[in-house]
């Protein structure tokens, strides 16, 4: 039923921007695939897909967004998790014309975990409603190859509903017993460019580095001892190009993560569609 009325909102947002001037709409259609932790006993995956489309305004631009993401992750072959969650809201972008670009998402977000023992008949049931939100701002310097682009971004959630059910044999038990936390998290991440490499006129590869810090609650602890906090560096391949610096078409990244719930070094791709199209569409159409 969610995916139903996920494809329905999107098909309705589609079409309301298809009826606006094309140099009006600014769409993002993002697709990311992550693994984490490949070869430990603990590890984990994400998929991930967005919808953005800000079709109101010129310079300004507002519109409306909308998420899902579904996360497994075990720990060394004796539990197992998975996460589900939606999101949407208001989206609003501004580029201004020396390549200064600011960004802003906030919504709310549904999020539903699951947590398992393979080794008895133990499930935790947790569902949260959170608002959601996003910050980022860019700057470009076209005319360099080196540092030419820096990206900082910082986003995160705050829930204000929760609902617990621990079941144990069937039974419902005591909530104290419960592993699942708040799922309150804040994440920053700084993204500069080392180096691009022009491919053709419009496009750039580039090679960038990225620091971050998280600030999360555990999906599987509550122990107000165990760590909360964590950083993550690492590096990105990324093709971006167009009339839009901002909109990767692809990036690739690997990253390390130190401290927090299962650390360890994790993979991923991700896939903005738009951009993609508009390098496969011919110009004189």
């Amino acid at each position: 039923m969610k995916k139903f009325i996920f494809s329905l909102v999107a098909v309705v947002i589609v079409i309301i921007t298809a009826s606006l001037s094309i140099q009006a709409q600014k769409i993002n259609v993002n697709a990311e695939k992550s693994f984490g932790n490949i070869g430990k006993e603990y590890r984990n995956q994400t998929d991930a897909y967005q919808l953005e489309i800000c079709p109101f305004g010129q310079e300004a631009n507002f519109g409306f967004y909308l998420g899902s993401l579904y996360r497994q992750f075990d720990d060394c072959g004796i539990t197992n998790g998975r996460m589900t969650s939606w999101a949407g809201g208001f989206s609003f972008n501004y580029l201004s014309e020396n390549n200064l670009f600011f960004k802003m998402n906030l919504g709310l977000r549904q999020a539903i975990v699951r947590f398992e023992k393979l080794s008895y008949d133990y499930n935790d049931f947790q569902e949260n409603l959170d608002f959601d939100g996003l910050v980022s701002i860019g700057y470009y310097r076209p005319e360099f190859d080196f540092f030419s682009r820096t990206i900082l971004t910082a986003k995160g959630n705050q829930p204000f509903g929760v609902k617990k059910r621990l079941y144990y044999d069937n039974q419902i038990v005591a909530l104290d017993d419960s592993l699942a936390a708040n799922l309150q998290n804040f994440t920053l991440d700084l993204e500069q460019n080392l180096i691009k490499f022009p491919l053709n006129q419009d496009w750039n590869a580039a090679l960038d580095f990225n620091i971050g810090y998280s600030l999360e609650h555990s999906m599987l602890i509550n122990d107000p001892l165990a760590k909360t906090s964590s950083f993550v560096f690492g590096g990105t391949i990324t093709v971006f190009g167009g009339d839009y610096f901002y909109q990767d078409m692809v990036k690739i990244y690997a990253f390390n993560k130190s401290g927090g719930f299962q650390p360890g070094t994790f993979v991923g791709i991700k896939v903005n569609f738009v951009p993609l199209f508009f390098l496969l569409w011919p110009k004189n159409c």
